[in-house]
């Protein structure tokens, strides 16, 4: 009778525990034991990793003034901001266990997709102009330069045609500074 013997390096084994397998979603793979083990929360952090199959991972919930915003294996939470980045940005909502201060841009003030820097809304104040879209939160107001055979009336006290000049001006981001449609020259 012949007895095979197979001598595998502990190395590959290691690698089999550590380096091929993944865990489910939720979970991640222990340093110390090489077994899957819950995340933490959202709002919480890693306080001791899982040893054994019966000892899961410890979590403790973030201190005020930090968080972490997904489930996590961290070992601390993140520090919250306690302003917004740019004087041009007005804090909307406070740093909770689960998000960081959240800011938007000012009044007047849009977003650029480009940069994500705030940037001053564009008046459509200069001769001939009118306002074709307002300034919002992600997009500079558009103006259109009116044709020599029309021209832009600004709104500030004028009496419109159809007499709704509340309505008009109820429609506009900044009315002291919007035009009206082009109006033909007589």
């Amino acid at each position: 009778m012949r007895i095979t013997i197979w001598v595998i390096p502990l190395s590959f084994v290691a690698c089999g525990l550590v380096c091929g397998l993944s865990c489910p979603t939720g979970q991640f793979r222990s340093s110390v034991t090489g077994r899957c083990c819950n995340l933490c929360p959202a709002g919480h952090f890693m306080s001791k990793e899982c040893q054994t199959s019966a000892n899961d991972t410890q979590c403790s919930p973030c201190r005020s003034g930090t968080y972490n915003a997904k489930e996590n294996k961290d070992t601390s939470c993140r520090n919250c901001r306690t302003s917004c980045r740019d004087q041009k940005e007005t804090m909307v909502k406070n740093c909770s266990s689960i998000s960081d201060v959240q800011c938007d841009c000012s009044d007047d003030y849009y977003r650029d997709w480009h940069s994500l820097q705030c940037k001053k809304c564009t008046s459509c104040i200069k001769k001939g102009q009118v306002l074709v879209s307002r300034c919002k939160k992600y997009k500079d107001a558009v103006c259109k330069t009116c044709d020599k055979r029309h021209v832009g009336v600004p709104l500030r006290g004028i009496n419109l045609a159809d007499g709704n000049q509340q309505k008009h001006l109820s429609n506009l981001s900044s009315p002291t500074n919007a035009c009206i449609h082009c109006l033909r020259n007589s």
